[in-house]
């Protein structure tokens, strides 16, 4: 058994690891020398810490650096080993050594990388009640920082220059991604403020937006800390400020997801919100200005030191505005439909009340500049009501105030999946697919056209996905939201009515009143669906075209997925470019010029593989948010289930108590009619008792006075006991007077007699005498 010396647990590390292979899970003996060492140095220090890091030094350089089968367990045992290594040297020591190599390669074994992310979390991650606790913070944030570093450098961006992320880069951006998800659970505030400042510089603000964006997929408890952060600051200044509509998918995607968290948080914001709304509104009149124009399009530019005060307020000058990467592929709209339906489910009055009067409310408030706000009122209310029409009305309009709705506390205990179902209860945008597909038709249904007619080497999606010469927007069989140009890939019930209405409008101004009036006639506002999720395939499968039966089922709807054929076809079309057919040709050119993409074929050409890349981002913002959304609607769903079984439990007892109070209501009656007869019983008893008690007095009443007789009686013989006893008394007075006078008569009597029987004697002597 070891000693827990540092010589004896050295032996047991060269015993382990200079054989040909080393189990993992470590060796017991091994377990138990380590143990034992820990527990002897519990407080260790500097000195014994640099012996032990000199002896793994050696060890591992002896036996394990020139074989991969001992990284996994070499790993382990460092992590083991993990109280003391101190010093920040020492762990970067073993940071180039090994671990660094193990997850930032690829190539390496499962159990390699798994083990060497424990070991990062062992040192992520520290107790804030430890004595050394500031020693751990600045390890901890050290570590972050190079770990968040080599992410941004993997992570690299999509830009026309040629610059593309290769699939290594990817799969280790992904690995690390698992790694500060699993450290922001245990640490949220800490990882927030990590990417706060990843947020700041442009240059990371997208990869920093998309890696927030799936830490807040995965909905890590305690994200109400990010009020303790100013990231929420930083998100509104982005969506105020930036004109690429990356970061704005990105961060208002991040902010949707936030806003569940922190809903009584967000009054002090609601004037920025609402603006933002209103930005992304009217999103072409911001794309289509000059750069230079843009910030005073928001405010305008005024010279006295109000309207200074204004933009360091509402827009933040200093705010180093990320401008679009790829212009024309940038020139979308972000969709807003679950943006409107938030803000609506968590401050209706508010919200409308902006909506119907921007500057009014802005002044009612009393915001800064709200006269310098270039705000269209007419154009908002048009905009917004696509939006209004596929809402139901909230009950807040019924039992609250404008006023009152901003101290209202009813969201200070409501979960978030509770507020999100909420929220989402309002929207009732379901698109009409075949389930509903309307009156048939009344005549010969016309020839599809050649252009829409799948063949082996275009993809059925790709049929339905708008393109730049795609004869199917010509013949105006498609809707105007089938591609990424004109909506949203998120498969809820925002998709389509959003798809269908909302982007086509923001290529014309002019347009919202007759989008407006056609929503009108929409068929999803049909309220026979009440869930907000859209079916995809009830929405693209029409009487027309016939369903798509060579599609894959899939979840998302083909507006998800026009875009992600285009990126599959994009990677085909490089590997199979010497076997383009002439309508290969034409789907490439149509793939290419899709929001008027530069190049004209994008065959091997690095500026098309960055819009795709740029794109397979977006559709993974889309696919985070949508998981966001599943993971709630499941929160939510638990919560229903755990209710409903709460509530037949209590059904189950509420049966049992009425079963058990049917059966004691039967014992009742019971005892009540035994305590009738009883009182019966006990009233003739009474009746009975008192007879019994009459009888009874009188005896008593008889024998008192017996009693009386008796005490005369005995009063009398007690006197004359007395008297008697008196008597006695005399008469043995008398008694032994008398007595004592015989006694002595007698005794005179014998002395008499014995003188006259002497005197006789003495006679008869004096008579012998004489005789003779």
């Amino acid at each position: 058994m070891s000693s827990g010396t540092l010589k004896d647990t050295v032996k047991a590390l060269n015993a382990t690891f200079s054989g040909s292979s080393v189990p993992l899970p470590l060796p017991e003996q091994l377990q138990t020398s380590i143990e034992t060492f820990l527990d002897k140095h519990t407080d260790i220090d500097d000195h014994d810490s640099q012996r032990l890091q000199d002896e793994l030094l050696t060890v591992f350089h002896r036996h394990v650096a020139s074989s991969n089968e001992k990284h996994a367990p070499f790993i382990r045992t460092l992590r083991q080993f993990r109280p003391a290594i101190t010093g920040q040297a020492r762990l970067l020591e073993w940071w180039e050594l090994i671990i660094r190599p193990s997850i930032d390669t690829i190539g390496q074994k499962k159990n390699v990388n798994e083990e060497a992310k424990e070991l990062l979390l062992s040192i992520l991650v520290y107790d804030v009640e430890d004595k050394d606790k500031e020693e751990k913070a600045k390890l901890s944030n050290k570590f972050l920082t190079v770990l968040l570093s080599i992410y941004l450098d993997r992570a690299r961006l999509p830009t026309a220059d040629g610059i593309t992320t290769s699939p290594e880069d990817e799969y280790i951006a992904r690995d690390l991604e698992s790694l500060f998800v699993a450290f922001g659970r245990k640490k949220p505030k800490n990882f927030l403020l990590a990417l706060d400042n990843l947020v700041l510089p442009k240059a990371s603000r997208l990869r920093a937006l998309s890696l927030l964006c799936t830490f807040v997929r995965y909905q890590p408890p305690h994200l109400y800390l990010v009020q303790e952060t100013t990231l929420i600051e930083h998100l509104l200044k982005c969506l105020m400020i930036d004109t690429s509509t990356t970061a704005i998918s990105l961060a208002l995607t991040t902010l949707i997801m936030f806003l569940p968290h922190i809903p009584t948080s967000l009054v002090a914001h609601l004037p920025r919100l609402f603006l933002i709304y209103s930005r992304l509104l009217c999103w072409d009149k911001f794309v289509l200005s000059p750069e230079d124009q843009q910030r005073e399009t928001i405010v305008e530019d005024g010279q006295n030191e109000e309207t200074d005060e204004i933009q360091s307020t509402a827009v933040a000058p200093v705010w180093d505005q990320l401008e679009q990467a790829l212009d024309d592929a940038e020139s979308t709209a972000p969709e807003l439909l679950h943006y409107f339906t938030f803000l609506y489910g968590l401050y209706p009055l508010n919200f409308m009340s902006y909506i119907r009067k921007p500057r009014k409310y802005l002044k009612s408030i009393d915001f800064p500049g709200a006269d310098d706000f270039d705000l269209n009122q007419s154009l908002i209310r048009d905009r917004t009501e696509q939006f209004r029409q596929v809402h139901l009305m909230h009950p807040g309009f019924y039992t609250t105030t404008v006023e009152d709705e901003l101290t209202d506390n009813r969201w200070v205990k409501a979960d978030p999946s509770d507020v999100v179902m909420e929220c989402m209860g309002l929207c009732v945008a379901v698109p009409t697919g075949l389930s509903d597909p309307g009156p048939p038709p009344s005549s010969k249904l016309p020839d599809v056209p050649g252009g829409l007619v799948r063949t082996d080497d275009i993809p059925t999606q790709a049929l339905t996905a708008r393109g730049g010469e795609s004869p199917a927007v010509s013949s105006g069989l498609l809707s105007p939201g089938d591609s990424r140009t004109q909506g949203s890939w998120r498969d809820t019930q925002s998709t389509a009515i959003t798809s269908q209405s909302s982007y086509a409008m923001v290529e014309s101004p002019s347009a919202p009143r007759k989008e407006s009036e056609a929503l009108h006639s929409l068929p999803s506002q049909s309220p026979k669906a009440g869930s907000p999720v859209s079916n995809s395939r009830d929405y693209f499968d029409s009487p027309t075209l016939g369903p798509q039966d060579s599609a894959p089922p899939s979840t998302k709807p083909p507006a998800t997925q026009a875009p992600a054929a285009s990126s599959t076809a994009g990677r085909n079309l490089v590997e199979r470019s010497k076997d383009s057919s002439p309508r290969l040709d034409a789907f490439v050119h149509s793939v290419g010029s899709k929001r008027g993409s530069p190049p004209t074929s994008p065959v091997g050409n690095p500026a098309s593989m960055a819009y795709l890349q740029r794109e397979v981002m977006l559709i993974r913002n889309d696919l985070n948010f949508e998981r966001y959304l599943k993971q709630q609607h499941l929160a939510h769903i638990g919560h229903l289930q755990r209710k409903t079984i709460r509530d037949a439990t209590t059904e189950a007892e509420t049966q049992t108590l009425l079963n058990s109070n049917r059966t004691l209501k039967a014992k009742l009656a019971k005892a009540h009619e035994a305590n009738a007869a009883l009182q019966k019983e006990n009233a003739t008893g009474r009746t009975q008792s008192k007879k019994w008690e009459g009888e009874l007095s009188s005896k008593v009443r008889s024998l008192r006075d017996e009693q009386k007789a008796w005490q005369s009686t005995e009063e009398s013989l007690r006197h004359d006991l007395a008297r008697s006893h008196a008597d006695i008394a005399a008469l043995r007075a008398l008694i032994v007077d008398a007595e004592s006078r015989e006694l002595l008569a007698q005794q005179r009597l014998r002395a008499t007699e014995s003188d006259l029987a002497e005197l006789e004697a003495l006679r008869q002597q004096v008579a012998g005498l004489r005789e003779e």
